[in-house]
């Protein structure tokens, strides 16, 4: 796999000095998040959203390195549950499991995609 973003780890700093600014730190870059306190009114505190935005974008390295491994135990689950699918066609339960392991590979795929840019 090539990569093409900052390669973790990432962390998250509160840089705002009272500017309502905060930040996440990729390697040697930082991305810059702003919120505006006044917007409370909408019925959120917009700070405590921002700080989770900016965990979650800092993890994100971690989450996709996650995906790929996730990706290929789900890939030896399908092809385990295919085998026991035609090992018992006539199994009900070996047809479910096997739906299931192919519904979570599709969606470990699609998030790893849309993570490169490739969805």
């Amino acid at each position: 796999m090539s990569v093409e973003h900052t390669p973790g780890p990432w962390s998250t700093a509160n840089d705002d000095g009272g500017n309502g600014l905060l930040s996440v730190t990729m390697g040697h870059d930082k991305a810059w998040m702003h919120f505006n306190p006044s917007v409370s009114s909408f019925g959120y505190d917009p700070t405590e959203e921002m700080r989770a935005n900016a965990r979650l974008i800092a993890a994100a390295p971690e989450l996709l390195e996650a995906l790929e491994n996730a990706e290929v135990l789900c890939t030896a689950c399908v092809a385990r549950d295919r085998t026991e699918t035609k090992r018992r066609p006539h199994s009900t339960g070996a047809k479910e499991i096997l739906a299931r392991s192919e519904a979570c590979l599709a969606t470990v795929r699609a998030a790893i995609a849309k993570a490169r840019g490739e969805a």
